[in-house]
């Protein structure tokens, strides 16, 4: 059995990310761990086939992680992502020769390619894309019960809903999706001048629900809070 492990400080990020890996292959093992010094006790109890990591990290920077890692594990194959800005670090990272290194928001196209190349995995056959599909619409169920959302959706760059937990308001597809590329494409030029990158929450208020939305690659999460101050600040700690 194949071993991953995701090295994120944000949770519900890496509970997203452990959704989509699995898509790949229901039978991978994740382990998800939100610092390097917990992911060096998980790597001195077992062994780890892949390690996906930020670098920008509690303690210890990916690039750090990466060296004792496979100072212990020389075999280990080793994805970067990131949403920061230093290029510094970024080079440093790249001269580690990692399998893959993503820039915030990722494309999740080749994020996934790269792991199936990184761990010589086989394309999904349709009944494992079902079983697949299955597992991502559990992981979104557990996101919309830890928020108390009213519903929690992805919707693909072809506007369409590929996954979802509750009910979504009754509008077509193709409205949904021109109204949050739409959202998605404003914040680009805002967060262009504080000398960032769009891959924070966007808030929406309404009268009845309060509307979250984020990048996620290609595709981005809406979520559907009931109105509520409470409800928006779980939404923004995603």
């Amino acid at each position: 059995m194949k071993r991953i492990m995701i090295v994120d400080d944000s949770i519900e990020l890496g509970r997203v990310l452990q959704g989509l890996i699995l898509r790949l292959d229901p039978s991978l093992d994740i382990v998800f761990t939100p610092s390097a010094e917990e992911a060096l006790l998980e790597v001195a109890r077992r062994s780890m086939d892949l390690v996906i990591s930020d670098l920008r990290l509690p303690g210890l920077s990916g690039v750090e992680l990466m060296q004792k890692i496979i100072a212990r594990q020389p075999a280990v194959r080793f994805i970067f992502m990131t949403g920061l800005s230093d290029n510094i670090l970024i080079h440093q990272a790249q001269e580690m020769k990692p399998d893959g290194f993503f820039k915030k928001p990722i494309d999740f196209n080749a994020f996934e390619a790269t792991i199936r190349r990184s761990l010589g995995l086989e394309e999904a056959s349709a009944q494992t894309a079902q079983f697949q599909t299955m597992n991502l619409t559990e992981t979104l169920s557990g996101l919309q019960h830890r928020l108390g959302a009213t519903a929690v959706f992805i919707m693909d760059e072809n506007h369409k809903i590929t996954a979802q937990a509750g009910e979504v308001p009754a509008l077509s597809d193709q409205r949904w999706g021109a109204a949050l590329s739409g959202l998605n494409s404003a914040m680009q030029p805002a967060a262009g001048l504080v000398g960032g990158t769009n891959e924070g929450v966007s808030i929406l208020r309404g009268t009845g629900l309060d509307l979250a939305v984020a990048p996620l690659g290609k595709s981005v999460v809406a979520v559907l809070l009931r109105r509520g101050a409470s409800s928006l600040r779980l939404a923004l700690a995603v």
